[in-house]
């Protein structure tokens, strides 16, 4: 059985990884006209992609363990300290991912100006990097490190475990004010291509960060307070507690699918759409300059988030 389950783990990362791989080609074929590329999106593809590489190495590992060749506590270990804190550097990731939509939508204008985006992948790097150094000190400092490995990498990622569960929770919430807000700002437009697959990208990651990540560690939170363990089918949220590596690869997928292969129109379509918007704006400025104001405001926040999601666009003229 367990076997079994290790070679349907080796299928999963090794699926991770080649779907992080595509993204980060992907991301950079997009961008490739940008002075730079560091931001949060990338932060993100780039934490994914290190996941699913090491976790692809720790499978592997497991396979070979069944052969008599790796002691099965040196698997456990590494395993431990390198995949689980990995988890907890992609929920930071993702949480920031969201919170970096949700400045798009709040400060259109100072967006790009401020360089929001590439500030909160400094404070995500900055997050992982202590997360890290709380890892060694761990593993180096507990008493008793030496007699077994696991007893001293225990209570450092229990107490990593409940930030993680922050981290998702927060996540859901900043992806509900995300869409109520976003909702609201292009509810006064006509509905576009790009606006709306931008809009599904992010509806999709939401939705897979409910079914793979919110619902098993509720789940996984309600036994260890109210239950104490002793409820055998809330244990099953253990099992799918760490689905990050899915999560993320099916989002990264759909934004390959929803950004790549279908912008090479995006030129034309964005040329198409905004040429009478900026006629109406030119007529409108000086007679109308709050109206005006607001329709700046809306353009900015949609090109914006369409560039985040990974969309390439061309920006409107106004801007």
């Amino acid at each position: 059985m367990f076997e079994v389950l290790r070679h349907c783990e080796f299928v999963l990362h090794t699926f991770c990884s080649l779907t992080s791989i595509c993204a980060l080609i992907f991301f950079r074929w997009h961008h490739k006209k940008c002075k730079t590329l560091f931001g949060m999106l990338f932060t993100h593809i780039t934490t994914q992609l290190v996941y699913s590489i090491t976790s692809l190495a720790i499978s592997i590992m497991s396979l070979v363990q069944f052969t008599g060749t790796l002691d099965p506590n040196t698997v456990h270990f590494w395993r431990s300290i390198i995949c689980l804190p990995l988890e907890f550097y992609i929920s930071v990731s993702s949480a920031f991912l969201a919170l970096d939509r949700l400045f798009i939508v709040l400060l259109p204008l100072k967006y790009k100006t401020f360089r929001i985006s590439a500030k909160l992948s400094v404070v995500v790097i900055v997050i992982d990097m202590i997360a890290a150094i709380f890892v060694v000190i761990g593993v180096e400092l507990i008493p008793g490190i030496s007699l077994n490995p696991l007893f001293g990498t225990y209570n450092t990622l229990y107490v990593l475990g409940y930030v993680y569960s922050c981290m998702v929770y927060s996540e859901i919430i900043l992806y509900v004010v995300f869409f109520v807000l976003y909702r609201r700002v292009v509810r006064m437009q006509p509905r576009q291509r790009n606006t709306m697959r931008a809009h599904h990208i992010a509806l999709f990651q939401a939705i897979t960060l409910v079914i793979f990540c919110l619902i098993p560690n509720s789940m996984d939170d309600a036994n260890n307070l109210f239950f104490n363990r002793l409820s055998t089918w809330l244990r099953l949220g253990y099992i799918y507690k760490h689905n990050n590596a899915t999560k993320n690869s099916l989002s990264l997928g759909e934004q390959i699918l929803k950004g790549t292969f279908r912008a090479s129109s995006n030129a034309l379509l964005t040329h198409e759409v905004e040429q009478p918007s900026r006629n109406w704006l030119s007529r409108n400025l000086t007679q109308q300059p709050i109206k005006c104001f607001k329709f700046l405001t809306i353009k900015m926040v949609r090109f914006r988030f369409q560039h985040s999601a990974g969309i390439r666009v061309t920006p409107p003229l106004s801007l």
